[in-house]
């Protein structure tokens, strides 16, 4: 099993780890970084991730729209929350689960191999990972937690994750 403070000393001759930033600059969120970085590490580009939140929380960020006349709920799930905004003068809707998730990337030889190891974790864990395909753009996907279980419970498996990715 690799430990993921061992990984992060090993990964310092080549860059800081604690300074890695997604596509737009934002810095990593600390719960997601080591399937962040262990995807990277093997070779699967990352695009944006989130180590999952509170649903109250995406509540509070999207209050103000909602005040505003800017944003509308549309439903509410056990663990989900799907807003309508206008941007632009066109209808935008956003999902927002407590689930954390990492968008990358992929290969058609690369996800055989991913579905594979997330397959394998998700069998000897009990916590239910899945690979899906962005319909735009073609070659995206997302890992992301089956949002059925605590947060808590879902953020404690992301470095077992992470450690069976570095095995691949």
């Amino acid at each position: 099993m690799t430990d993921w403070n061992r990984l992060k000393e090993e990964l310092r001759r080549y860059f800081d780890v604690d300074k890695i930033t997604d596509l737009l600059g934002m810095p990593i969120e600390e719960g997601i970084k080591p399937l962040v970085v262990a995807l990277n590490y093997k070779g699967f580009a990352t695009t944006g991730s989130c180590e999952g939140h509170p649903l109250r929380e995406w509540e509070q960020q999207m209050q103000e729209k909602v005040d505003e006349g800017q944003a509308r709920l549309v439903c509410r799930a056990e663990r989900g929350l799907t807003y309508e905004t206008d941007r632009d003068g066109r209808k935008i809707t956003q999902t927002f689960h407590e689930s954390p998730w990492v968008d990358l990337r992929l290969s058609k030889s690369q996800v055989m191999k991913l579905i594979n190891t997330i397959r394998s974790h998700s069998d000897r864990t009990r916590i239910d990972w899945r690979i899906k395909e962005f319909s735009r753009p073609i070659d995206h996907y997302r890992i992301s937690v089956i949002p059925r279980y605590d947060l808590k419970e879902m953020q404690a498996d992301i470095p077992r994750l992470a450690e069976d990715i570095l095995r691949m």
